[in-house]
């Protein structure tokens, strides 16, 4: 015979009772006792997010991802010390650290460079008595480009813009690549590129900065673009541009 029951919270146990009449009349008395568990997965991605971003850093193709298991599980209604669990970590298909593994709730790995990964992973109290399995799907994101206005007063702008207009003298505009691995933004291997409506200009000591001069009273309208190349990681290349409407402007560098 089934039974379905609805449980309580985590670590809260329920007790099933189940009683068999014998032939001769004499009761015979079965208890479980129910303790739901749980465990969740925490994913690190070492790509880059600006300081001050709310959000986390998303895993883009090829980056390195750091995964973390948090569970919650209980046995007799005690809640079993992360460090006491066998964890088995599986990433598509391939089992991690060579098997279960006591205390081991951190791995890390990479992306796939073309496709999504899948990492599961069991936790286990040491004699199996109680366990626990999670998959979680992980999606690569391509790295988006975004510009935003900075002073050295105010510092970096709360809000991104696609066009910008400037009432003041001067004005810089900053140019951040979501998702890019943190190695390549410290590696010599890259490649910056500003283009003011089609023309390079030179770079800046922080060559993800523009700064922009009012030299006249004649307002006009300029499209400038920003681009980030690696040679050795052509996925984690990224572009982008902005509208700018101002006086009389040229690009410089200080």
């Amino acid at each position: 015979r089934l039974l379905s029951l609805k449980t309580g919270s985590l670590g809260k146990t329920t007790v099933v009772a189940v009683t068999v009449a014998k032939p001769n009349g004499t009761p015979f008395v079965k208890k479980l006792n129910v303790t739901p568990s749980d465990i969740d997965i925490i994913i690190e991605a070492d790509t880059f997010v600006p300081e001050g971003y709310e959000g986390r850093a998303l895993p883009g193709f090829g980056t390195k991802v750091r995964a973390i298991a948090m569970p919650h599980l209980y046995k007799d209604g005690v809640r079993v010390n992360p460090s006491d669990i066998m964890y088995t970590w599986d990433y598509n298909g391939s089992v991690l650290l060579g098997g279960p593994a006591l205390g081991r709730r951190v791995v890390e790995f990479t992306m796939p460079e073309f496709s999504r990964a899948t990492l599961g992973v069991r936790a286990e109290t040491k004699d199996h008595a109680t366990q626990v399995m999670r998959t979680e799907t992980i999606r690569a994101e391509s790295p988006k480009l975004v510009f935003y206005e900075e002073s050295s007063l105010f510092g970096r702008a709360p809000l991104a813009h696609t066009s910008f207009l400037f009432p003041n003298d001067e004005a810089t505009i900053r140019a951040v690549p979501y998702y890019i691995d943190n190695a390549l933004v410290q590696s010599p291997a890259r490649a910056y590129e500003w283009r003011v409506n089609g023309s390079s200009i030179s770079l800046q000591d922080d060559p993800y900065l523009v700064t922009v001069r009012k030299v006249g009273g004649e307002q006009v309208s300029a499209r400038a673009q920003f681009s980030f190349r690696s040679p050795e990681h052509v996925l984690q290349s990224v572009d982008g541009g902005f509208g700018i409407q101002l006086t009389d402007a040229e690009f410089i560098t200080f």
